[in-house]
C-alpha cells in the first residue's frame, strides 16, 4: 500500500504545482480578454462597462504605436489595481476635454515596457471611445528624478505624456526615476 500511495502522492503534488503555476498567466490572459470585451461594448453602446463586476476600473482609450505593433487598453485611472492590469488614465483625461495634456502611466515590466524602444518623432496613436482618434509625435524622452524634480504639466498644451519607472532592467520595482516621454498633437480624425 505504501508503495502505491507515494507515487500517487507524488503525483499529486507534481500536479498540483503545475496547475498553481499556471493560474497567474491564466488569470492576466483572462482579465485581458475581459478588458478587451469591455472595451469593444463600450466602442459600441457608449457607456461604463466594467471587465467584471466587481472592477474598479473601465476601459478609456486604446493607445497603439504602428512602428513597434503595440496596442494597448487604457484603463480609467492610475491606481495599482488598475495599473496591474494594463495602463492607466491619471491627471482628469476626458473625453470631452480634449484640450489638456493627457497622462498615462503603466508599469516598465509588462504593458509599458515597449517604451524603452520608442524613438523621437515617433508617431502615437490614442482613440477614444467615441472613435475620436488622436495623433502625436513623441518630442521628448526624458528620465526625471521625483525625489529632485516635478513632472510638470502645461495645462492648456495637448500632449501626450507616457510614464513609467526607470531604469528598464532594474531588478527593484519603484524608485524615484521615471522615464517619461512627451509627444505634441499633430491633430484628429473621427
Amino acid at each position: 500500500m505504501t508503495r502505491i500511495s507515494l507515487p500517487l502522492c507524488l503525483s499529486a503534488l507534481a500536479l498540483s504545482l503545475v496547475l498553481y503555476s499556471a493560474w497567474l498567466p491564466a488569470k492576466a490572459w483572462l482579465a485581458h480578454a475581459l478588458i478587451k470585451h469591455s472595451w469593444q461594448q463600450k466602442q459600441r453602446e457608449g457607456g461604463q462597462f466594467k471587465p467584471w463586476p466587481w472592477a474598479d476600473m473601465h476601459a478609456i482609450a486604446s493607445l497603439k504605436l504602428a512602428r513597434l505593433n503595440q496596442e494597448i487598453i487604457v484603463l480609467q485611472g492610475a491606481d495599482p489595481s488598475s495599473l496591474a492590469f494594463s495602463a492607466g488614465a491619471m491627471h482628469g483625461y476626458s473625453e470631452l476635454n480634449r484640450h489638456s495634456p493627457v497622462v498615462i502611466a503603466g508599469h516598465k515590466d509588462s504593458h509599458f515596457s515597449f517604451l524603452q524602444d520608442i524613438l523621437m518623432k515617433d508617431v502615437i496613436s490614442l482613440t477614444n471611445a467615441k472613435g475620436i482618434n488622436q495623433l502625436y509625435q513623441v518630442e521628448n524622452i526624458d528620465i526625471i528624478d521625483t525625489a529632485d524634480t516635478d513632472i510638470v504639466l502645461a495645462e492648456n498644451q495637448p500632449n501626450l505624456i507616457l510614464i513609467t519607472c526607470y531604469p528598464f532592467d532594474s531588478s527593484t520595482a519603484g524608485g524615484t526615476m521615471r522615464y517619461v516621454i512627451t509627444a505634441k498633437l499633430l491633430g484628429e480624425s473621427g
